[in-house]
């Protein structure tokens, strides 16, 4: 796995100076995507793009040969056969950390974690097999409720934001689906602390339990789990307790590779090997291990390789490395969350300007695993309202803005374009500016599909987006699909560029687009006027022609 520090790192790196040969076996993850919030491709970053001059293999680094500057490598794409070395003259790890299962019972057999892509499919897959499996006819109540409990293990700020976002996709897409079910539901965070977030300042963690408890939420603090079995936690107070899906979020540990590297890496100064982000702490220096940090030092340690390049492989110009906070913000669902600017040096009146704002959305980063929230909320403002002596509660997102990117429904098809979703405010209407070329002349059915899922081609966009159960229509319909935008009209040359401004599409709240898909039909919507027999469904517009999840 490749972490964010080494992307950090790679980025603007020089390659003038350096031959640069990356060995990853993957990709990094921001972990929304486990529930939806986030497509994966939009959470995974290509390393190729930083530099065609970068060599990457994508393969595993077994060991290190410090002695002779060897790395051992085996290929991720055939583990039996393909082994191969590179020599090396500066060597950088960036690996990142282990979760930490404190050696309890079960937990790598039965739990999931948050550390990459894979991960996060397995955490999508597993909440809808316990949805669906809890609604087959066979499965008596008590069973249902058991599968619907769902466990997280870790209550510092990945715990919490994983479970917030859970909350979210339960009660804002699975409600929808599994209208019988969603009273079985249960959710509980499990933490031996005796407080969640314990970092936060106390008012803040104070105000984050209050919510939780609002939606239903159980916190269990002070709480040991002694072991894990396939269906049941060993919880130290209450012995067995029935789940569906247990995600743990707890604490670090050493990676394989660095600990067999141990201290040899830093027995000689002058042997350029240097190590970053999470499977490294600086003596003296004790750092949380956040993403903030992290990207920091790769920062640090990219200006000084072009530094020590400069001066002939010198040392003396390089100054020591030190962390700025910017803050730690956690999401607790809803569009709302907590921020902590407790250990920054910022003065409070210098906090509510946009100006810092603008600060906190590109530099501040919540959890204590390889992703950072803020993603989310990048180019938009904040609506702060309340403000303590030395942290910030966040509640609004304002001045939204979301993007889709269309491909044709399938490879032959070469319709392309971009369709941007822009809301000044959560009570003002969404402009949706289109701009698509490859379509043929005439009219096109244009809707927002129910599911951010391209994976089979549009058809995995699902149903038109139709919260309400109402009947299809025209946009300026009171009764419609709230995905009913009507149709676009194309020119000769098979381009159009439009904007439509539309009072029921959202891009905040329980109803949100934001991770639903933007579909273009074949044909023209009747507007459920046609008389056809999918006139009232679909607007008998035809099959899906290019699709792009928002």
């Amino acid at each position: 796995m490749f972490p964010i520090t080494g992307f950090k790192l790679l980025k603007d790196i020089d390659t003038q100076n350096y031959e640069v040969v990356v060995v990853s076996p993957s990709t990094p993850l921001l972990a929304s995507s486990s529930v939806g919030t986030l497509e994966f491709r939009c959470v995974t970053e290509p390393v190729r793009r930083y530099s065609p001059k970068i060599q990457y293999y994508q393969a595993y680094a077994d060991s290190v040969d410090l002695k002779n500057k060897l790395i051992n490598c085996t290929s991720n794409l055939d583990r039996k056969k393909d082994k191969f070395n590179i020599q090396y003259d500066t060597l950088v790890v960036a690996v990142g950390a282990n979760s930490n299962t404190f050696g309890i019972p079960g937990v790598g057999d039965y739990a999931l974690f948050l550390k990459d892509i894979s991960d996060a499919r397995k955490i999508r897959q597993r909440v809808i097999e316990c949805f669906e499996h809890a609604s087959q006819p066979n499965v008596t109540k008590e069973e249902a409720t058991g599968l619907l409990h769902f466990a997280v293990v870790g209550g510092g700020p990945t715990g919490v934001e994983f479970s917030a976002e859970l909350h979210d996709f339960i009660t804002q897409d699975m409600a929808r689906l599994y209208p019988n079910l969603i009273n079985s539901v249960s959710m509980t965070v499990y933490d031996i602390a005796p407080q969640i977030l314990g970092s936060f300042d106390q008012s803040l963690r104070d105000y984050a339990i209050k919510k939780f408890t609002r939606k239903g939420i159980n916190i269990r603090t002070g709480t040991l789990v002694k072991e894990v079995k396939e269906r049941h936690l060993i919880v130290n107070d209450i012995g067995e307790v029935p789940y569906g899906m247990l995600v743990w979020a707890t604490g670090l540990t050493d990676n394989p590779l660095t600990r067999a590297m141990g201290e040899h890496i830093m027995k000689d100064k002058s042997a350029k090997r240097y190590a970053i982000g999470d499977c490294a702490t600086i003596k003296d220096y004790d750092l949380p291990a956040t993403a903030q940090v992290a990207n920091q030092k790769a920062k640090h340690l990219r200006k000084a390789l072009t530094q020590i390049a400069q001066d002939g492989g010198s040392f003396e110009r390089v100054m020591p490395f030190q962390f700025t906070n910017l803050g730690s913000m956690v999401y607790i669902g809803e569009q709302k969350a907590v921020v902590d600017f407790t250990s920054t040096n910022v003065k409070a009146k210098e906090r509510g300007t946009l100006a810092w704002e603008g600060t906190m959305t590109r530099g501040m980063y919540s959890s204590n695993q390889e992703k950072n929230t803020i993603t989310n909320y990048e180019n938009k403002k904040t609506l702060v309202l309340y403000e303590f002596p030395n942290k910030f509660l966040i509640f609004t997102i304002m001045t939204l803005k979301a993007v889709a990117i269309l491909r044709g429904d399938k490879p032959e098809i070469k319709t392309c374009g971009i369709v941007t979703f822009t809301q000044e405010n959560e009570n003002a209407p969404t402009t949706i500016d289109v701009n698509i070329s490859g379509l043929e002349q005439g009219q096109h059915g244009f809707h927002v599909h129910e599911f951010g899922d391209n994976t089979n081609g549009c058809t995995s966009a699902g149903e038109h987006y139709n919260p309400f159960n109402k009947t299809h229509g025209a946009p300026t319909d009171e009764n419609r699909h709230l995905g009913d935008l009507g149709n676009l009209t194309v020119s000769e040359d098979g381009t159009v560029k439009t904007q439509i401004k539309d009072n029921q599409i959202t891009l905040t709240g329980p109803n949100s687009v934001v991770g639903r898909s933007v579909v273009v039909h074949v044909g023209a919507d009747d507007f459920g006027k046609g008389g056809h027999e999918l006139s009232l469904k679909t607007g008998n517009s035809g099959p899906r022609i290019a699709c792009g999840i928002i």
